[in-house]
């Protein structure tokens, strides 16, 4: 035997609304703690630095992951150098790497970049994310 929902909580019974006003109600409110929890500050900003220098920022990235990915545009091309190293992620496709040179050290393979992403990482096309000792942090 179940017992309904009015069973179990005697007080709907009093509210006198209709499942669809309430499902309405109920998708209002989920969606309003979803914009509110989950949405990003419109000015947060991260910036990726390495060796006490930085080497990327930007107010416009991609969060994929739990890794913060840098827009092309935001990075300092003139720490970045092509590496040879490649890996491969089943759903985003063939990562190339970049190796970091900042005050005259080399952080090998520190950020990685996905030029022809699969189709489920399309937005991260041509963005820069980092690991191997470089800090990305929000400003």
């Amino acid at each position: 035997y179940r017992r309904t929902a009015v069973q179990h909580r005697p007080w709907l019974a009093s509210l006198k609304i209709s499942k669809a006003a309430l499902l309405l109600l109920l998708g209002v409110v989920s969606t309003l703690c979803l914009m509110r929890f989950w949405k990003r500050p419109a000015t947060m900003k991260y910036q990726a630095i390495w060796d006490g220098v930085v080497v990327a920022e930007t107010d416009k990235f991609e969060k994929v992951e739990g890794n913060v990915y840098f827009p092309p545009s935001s990075i300092k091309s003139e720490f970045f150098k092509p590496a040879e190293k490649t890996t491969v992620c089943g759903w985003k496709g063939t990562a190339n790497y970049y190796s970091l040179e900042v005050n005259g050290k080399v952080n090998p393979s520190a950020a990685w970049v996905y030029k022809d992403p699969k189709p489920a990482a399309a937005n991260i096309k041509h963005y820069i994310a980092f690991w191997n000792g470089v800090q990305v942090k929000a400003v």
